[in-house]
């Protein structure tokens, strides 16, 4: 059911490449559906206050750009129609703050971040799939 609702926004071969990477990665408690973040990251990644849109791999899987973006939270409103954008905000308006080591400044929407690896084979990264379906 899942699949044929991903139909409605998306083409037929860009789901099967999703459906494939989450049927591969058997999508729970497995390393490529595991990020490692340190633990006030984790309670906002946990909490829906943030995202990370995938923007590319190296070839030696050893790093990956990500973009980040701050969300709303968990905010449910009572209707939504399924055809409005999301709300990102520039800035955080949680309880959260992250500072880009890079910059020296709080993380904004649209800064990215590069995950890595030693050991792509043993401690692999997270799949880029799987966080692009997010």
């Amino acid at each position: 059911m899942l699949w044929n609702i991903l139909g409605m926004f998306w083409t037929g071969p860009k789901i099967a490449f999703w459906r494939q990477a989450a049927l591969d990665c058997g999508c729970t408690n497995k390393a490529g559906n595991t990020i490692l973040l340190h633990s006030s990251i984790s309670g906002a990644w946990v909490n829906l206050e943030f995202a990370l849109k995938p923007l590319e791999i190296s070839q030696d899987c050893r790093s990956l750009t990500v973009q980040f973006y701050w969300l709303p939270g968990k905010v449910y409103p009572h209707s939504t129609s399924l055809t409005s954008a999301p709300a990102f905000g520039q800035i955080n308006t949680a309880r959260f703050t992250f500072n880009n080591s890079r910059t020296n400044s709080s993380m904004r929407s649209g800064d990215t971040v590069v995950l890595q690896t030693k050991n792509p084979r043993n401690l692999p990264l997270p799949s880029f799939q799987l966080l692009e379906m997010q």
